[in-house]
């Protein structure tokens, strides 16, 4: 079995185990066409954010791919599924860092965090805008996607003693009782929230999901996050609704393009926080490639890998 691990520098140490008999080719950040070339002479794929195009799998003699993480809006799942291979992700393993690091966005926005400690560094000192920050507490959190990140974001802003709303595609009654959620529509979740928090994958349905008329929606105090897609946000209009003072602000660690361009303009609005799409951990990590690990050795013994997202192709 050859495998080719992509976005090799995101590996903290060497976590992945393969089966005996394995090659395993590592390397970092390939442009379509090249992949599209390589991956001719292998058997698996595990990759974070390389895109993966119909065309180079239509080359390839791919037995499996397996996504470190969750999202596959950079795989053509449908290529995939057509020819029958079967692709992976490791949903679940970084919902911890993830709403981890959704509670520090929030707490840093509540807080004004980035200016006070701008203002130190640049020699002010303005203990007095602490009477212009705000509290958690009692205030309304709206939570879009309730799978695995967006529950833990729920037990997280409820140890705050916010307000929990959501808004996902499936409500189950069972997670209403067990996180002490109130699932609403999507604009009775934008009217009444004070932080309006994204946690759905990007795909057809959901693109452009927050755009100029959600966010009109919203308070003129609300502010928005996203750690999901940069693609469920129409960043045009955020862009506007952020310049026009139509919003409160916003937290985000995803963008339409990623790296975020030097001169795009959501770096110089001063009510927005940005951070380069570092959701993850070290812990989360490791249980990403432990699972992987794992899905390669049920793959070499002919079973189904775990996290499967295209089953149909068993059937």
């Amino acid at each position: 079995m050859r495998i080719l691990v992509l976005d090799n520098d995101t590996i903290p140490s060497d976590p992945l185990r393969v089966p005996d008999g394995s090659e395993v080719v590592r390397d970092n950040y390939l442009q379509p066409d090249e992949l599209e070339r390589r991956l001719a002479d292998f058997d698996v794929l595990m990759l974070m954010k390389v895109r993966v195009t119909e065309a180079a799998i239509a080359r390839s003699r791919l037995k499996f791919v397996q996504k470190i993480g969750v999202g596959v809006d950079n795989i053509d799942m449908r290529a995939l599924t057509a020819r029958k291979i079967p692709l992976a992700n490791a949903a679940g393993q970084n919902a911890i860092a993830v709403a981890e690091q959704t509670l520090l966005l929030l707490l840093m926005m509540a807080r004004r965090w980035p200016e006070l400690v701008k203002d130190v560094q640049s020699g002010y000192w303005r203990p007095e805008l602490a009477a212009q920050t705000g509290e958690l507490h009692g205030k309304t959190i709206g939570i879009v996607g309730f799978g695995a990140i967006g529950r833990e974001v729920a037990k997280r802003a409820a140890a705050f003693g916010m307000r929990l709303l959501a808004h996902t595609r499936t409500p189950r009654r069972e997670h209403a009782q067990e996180y002490g959620v109130q699932f609403v529509t999507l604009p009775e979740l934008l009217t009444e929230s004070d932080y309006v928090s994204l946690h759905t994958p990007l795909t057809d349905e959901t693109r452009h999901l927050i755009g100029a008329d959600q966010l009109r929606q919203m308070k003129s105090t609300a502010v928005l996050l996203n750690a999901a897609r940069g693609g469920v946000v129409d960043e045009d209009a955020l862009i506007d609704a952020l310049r026009e003072r139509r919003i409160g602000g916003a937290a985000l660690d995803v963008f339409r393009t990623e790296p975020l361009p030097l001169d795009s303009p959501l770096s110089g609005v001063d009510n927005v926080i940005v951070s380069p799409h570092c959701g993850s951990s070290y812990e989360s990590t490791i249980r990403q490639w432990a699972l992987a690990s794992e899905n390669l050795a049920r793959i070499a013994r002919g079973e189904r890998p775990h996290c499967l997202l295209n089953p149909e192709i068993y059937e």
